[in-house]
Formats: structure tokens, C-alpha cells, sequence
């Protein structure tokens, strides 16, 4: 931009209004068809160099400010054009201002656009990688996110599964123990009915005994 600024203040001081000398028919005082700019070059024969009031190019090519003068200033930098805006100076004022529009094409054109450009380039990719970065980041933080719930979601089933299996043990506990109540029922049973049939079979032999031992002595007698 200084770069810019210093050729466009340059111009001004140097080329403000030159743009504007046109060959004037000398009896009726028009403008020559072709509206050949003069100073420099000089016009055909029944023409003079005079002031009109129009610049180049409906009034944008001319140095007679500091907008446009960036302007033409921007052109040349560009290489679009700047062969003409060169020709149509040195023909208002004087071939010496090669040394004014080279340079400006040179430095600007070849050197500091280049510069501005691998400046703009670098810019660039360090915001695309900060950027790429930023994603990347972004993308493992919803990968952290989405384990982390799965995880939760995991633990929740295992709890919900705890539950289950609590639930199911004690339901299994409860009939386990039903099933040794009943056991031990069932053995209770069983040995109150052995005892029974211990004790009948007993009081059936001491009734035989009983029996046996009263008719013994009735053999006995005379």
C-alpha cells in the first residue's frame, strides 16, 4: 500500500491534467476525430494542442487525483494495460517517463505483487491448517463424546443387568430354600413314619413275647 501511494502521490505531482491536451481543429475548434492526445506528439497540420475537458478511456485513465492515480497506479501493477496508459503519458509530456512506469513495474508488478501474493498464500495455509486442525479436534472431541456415551450406555446395561440377575438370584434363593424347607419337611415325614414303624414293629414283638411268655407256663403245670 506505501508502495502504491508513493507512485500514485509521484503522479499526480508530474502528470496532473496531461491527459486532457487534445488536437483542436484550428477554424471550427473540435477536437480531432480520433481525439489524439498531444504535448510530445505533435498534431497534424490545421490542428493545435489545446485543453479539453475529457480524459481517456470515459474519464478513468489520468492522474489528476489521488483515487485515480491509484487507480492507473493498480493497472500497471497488474500488467493489464499499462503498455497503453505508458504510450499515451509519454505522448502528453515526454518518452522520459519510461523511468517512471519501469520501475513501477518492475518493483510492484514482479516483486511486490509476488510478495503480496505468497504473503496472502501462507496466510492462507496456516489458517487452512489451523482450521484443518480445528476440525480434526472437533471430529475427536464428537469420537470422545460418542465413546464416552457408549460407555455410559454400557454401564447402564450392566446395571440394568446387576438388577436382573439380583432379582433372578433372589427369586432362585427363595425357591431354594422352599425346596430345603420341604426336604427337610419330607425327611421329618419320613423319619416320623420309620419311627412309627420302629415302634409298631417293637410293641407287635413285645406283644408276641407277651404272648409266648404267658403261654409257657400253662405247659408247665401237672
Amino acid at each position: 500500500v506505501f508502495f502504491f501511494i508513493i507512485f500514485a502521490i509521484g503522479g499526480c505531482q508530474l502528470l496532473t491534467g496531461v491527459l486532457k491536451n487534445r488536437c483542436i481543429e484550428t477554424e471550427t475548434g473540435k477536437m480531432h476525430p480520433e481525439e489524439l492526445i498531444c504535448g510530445e506528439f505533435e498534431c497534424p497540420e490545421g490542428y493545435f494542442c489545446g485543453k479539453s475537458n475529457a480524459n481517456p478511456n470515459f474519464g478513468v485513465t489520468n492522474f489528476d487525483n489521488l483515487f485515480y492515480s491509484l487507480l492507473c497506479v493498480f493497472q500497471c501493477v497488474t500488467l493489464e494495460g499499462w503498455s497503453d496508459i505508458q504510450r499515451q503519458m509519454q505522448k502528453a509530456v515526454s518518452y522520459i517517463l519510461v523511468l517512471y512506469f519501469v520501475p513501477l513495474v518492475f518493483i510492484g508488478a514482479f516483486f511486490l505483487l509476488n510478495l503480496t501474493l505468497a504473503v496472502i498464500n501462507s496466510k492462507f495455509t496456516e489458517a487452512h491448517k489451523e482450521q484443518q486442525m480445528i476440525d480434526q479436534n472437533s471430529s475427536n472431541q464428537t469420537k470422545q463424546t460418542a465413546i464416552d456415551n457408549e460407555l455410559d450406555n454400557a454401564l447402564n446395561r450392566k446395571d440394568e443387568m446387576s438388577i436382573v440377575q439380583f432379582i433372578t438370584a433372589r427369586i432362585y434363593a427363595k425357591k431354594m430354600i422352599e425346596f430345603l424347607r420341604m426336604r427337610q419337611e419330607i425327611k421329618r415325614i419320613e423319619q416320623e413314619r420309620i419311627i412309627k414303624a420302629t415302634q409298631k414293629k417293637l410293641a407287635s414283638q413285645r406283644a408276641r413275647r407277651t404272648i409266648k411268655g404267658e403261654k409257657r407256663p400253662e405247659n408247665k403245670l401237672p
